[in-house]
């Protein structure tokens, strides 16, 4: 019985790490920056173009990885993100 619990727990947490998945795209308040999250890439976009890189959600973390170099932005309640671009809203919302 103890064998079976501890199966579906690890089990529940894998399940739970693997849904962890972003999607749409989300800009800052004048649109000059934006990330969109396709599959498992996000794709930031700033006056110099466009950058293909790696991301993790952890809780309400998404950490963003390109290259040994990390940005993490924070969600809010309001579905908002938040991290050294400034606020960022879902576009269309």
């Amino acid at each position: 019985m103890r064998a079976a619990f501890s199966s579906l727990v690890v089990l529940g947490l894998l399940g739970t790490g693997c849904a962890s998945r972003m999607t749409g795209t989300y800009e800052n308040e004048n649109g000059a920056i934006s990330v969109e999250f396709r599959s498992d890439k996000a794709y930031v976009t700033m006056l110099a173009g466009t950058t293909e890189v790696d991301y993790e959600v952890k809780k309400d973390k998404i950490i963003l990885s390109n290259h040994g170099s990390n940005v993490i932005l924070t969600r809010h309640g309001d579905g908002t993100l938040e991290g050294p671009m400034g606020r960022m809203k879902r576009k269309g919302s």
